[in-house]
């Protein structure tokens, strides 16, 4: 699959990560997400309600004798009007709905990013009582670097309602200009091919130099979720994240400038008629609005995209695994343990040195009370998550009663 490679692999993961976090909340958590995205929806509503009367406001204003309901009203005002001012009184209640539902999804907004916490909170507690989870000791980079992850999930969070929009509007284009909604999905596919082909510069300094870039990795991943709200923090390490919110907004133009010379180079009916123009323009506009948003996300998201994977894979390990020991692993002791080893790991290079691997191993044994450990893999992060169906193989073809698997962090 082309698009796990690139840039966009981190944002592909992300929604991955969100969507298992999501399977594995509380039942709580789950009513309180799907509360959210029916406000959501609720939301979606309104803003389409009030685009629609947008749409017949205009088809008033240039009609001939009103049209039915404004018409309606019109009759009972008993001072005269120019059709400049009944444009303005027809177009009244969509701008109360628009305020209105930019109200509604405040709501949902702030719910859910308190949700993304407490998923947070949640997942520290697991994995800090869970005993398959082990860290190097005094080293709890696995944890810090959950900070960011949360942090862009908090960003995709607050930009679903983008998301959403963008789909509705994909649907409602397929009605009036099916050629201009193709059009538009692929070039949004294109953006994200093209996201898969940005990568970031591996540094040839010293390690001291490697530390310091990564750090600032770290910051501008931290800010990320500012920007993407529209908060003007400017550092060093923002620079990148700023460049992918140009080239995001850029697309965004390009697009728009495309879809109007496609309609007229293939004579599309929105361009015969305003009030068909308008409201085209209207859907053009909320669908190229999530090129910004993917850009800055997968850009903040590259800097955790290790502890994306580590995530993914553990999850998806500690769910095969827990429906096999439900029904096999009943009273037995585990005598060999199965170890996991993430980049983030503080003692990693001592289980990939042939020299110091007998002592860490040994070390490991006796705290584990283990007879035996076979390192299943040395980089358990890679640049995309494993296969479930190759990690359900595993679990149920190659994991034995007594094996028990760790994830070194």
């Amino acid at each position: 699959m082309h698009f796990s490679k690139g840039e966009y692999a981190a944002f592909n993961s992300l929604i991955y990560l969100s969507i298992l976090l999501i399977k594995g909340a509380s039942n709580k958590d789950r009513s309180t997400f799907l509360l959210l995205v029916s406000i959501y929806i609720g939301a979606i509503f309104l803003q389409g309600f009030a685009i629609g009367l947008f749409y017949f406001g205009v088809k008033h204003y240039i009609g001939e004798g009103g049209l039915g309901y404004i018409k309606k009203i019109f009759s009972y005002i008993s001072i005269d009007l120019t059709s400049v001012e009944q444009l303005v009184i027809s177009l009244a209640p969509a701008i109360l709905l628009l305020i209105l539902s930019s109200k509604v999804l405040s709501i949902s907004r702030v719910g859910l990013s308190r949700l993304v916490l407490r998923l947070r909170e949640s997942l520290i507690i697991k994995y800090k009582s869970s005993p398959n989870i082990i860290l190097s000791e005094g080293d709890d980079t696995f944890y810090r670097n959950m900070d960011g992850t949360f942090g862009a999930i908090r960003a995709l969070f607050l930009n679903a309602f983008v998301f959403a929009q963008a789909l509705v509007s994909i649907l409602v284009l397929f009605y009036f200009e099916p050629y201009l909604a193709i059009f538009n999905i692929f070039c949004l596919l294109s953006f994200m091919f093209i996201l898969t082909k940005v990568k970031v510069k591996k540094s040839n300094g010293d390690a001291n130099e490697k530390m310091i870039s990564q750090k600032d990795a770290l910051d501008a991943a931290a800010e990320a979720v500012a920007e993407i709200e529209g908060v003007g923090i400017s550092s060093k390490s923002f620079e990148r994240l700023e460049r992918m919110r140009i080239y995001g907004r850029n697309a965004t133009n390009v697009v728009l400038f495309c879809s109007i010379i496609v309609g007229v180079s293939a004579s599309l009916d929105f361009l015969t008629s305003l009030d068909k123009l308008t409201l085209i323009l209207f859907l053009l506009r909320y669908i190229s609005n999530v090129y910004t948003p993917i850009a800055v996300i997968s850009a903040s998201c590259v800097p955790f995209k290790s502890n994306l994977v580590t995530l993914i894979n553990i999850e998806n390990y500690l769910n095969f695994y827990k429906y096999k020991t439900n029904f096999s692993n009943v009273g037995l002791v585990s005598t060999r343990g199965l170890f996991f080893i993430s980049k983030s790991f503080g003692d990693r290079q001592l289980f990939i040195d042939e020299a110091l691997r007998p002592s860490i191993v040994e070390k490991y044994k006796l705290s584990l009370e283990l007879s035996e450990i076979r390192v299943e893999t040395a980089n358990f992060s890679k640049d995309y998550p494993r296969e479930r169906k190759k990690i359900s193989n595993f679990i149920r073809y190659h994991l034995k009663s007594t094996d028990n698997i760790y994830f070194l962090v």
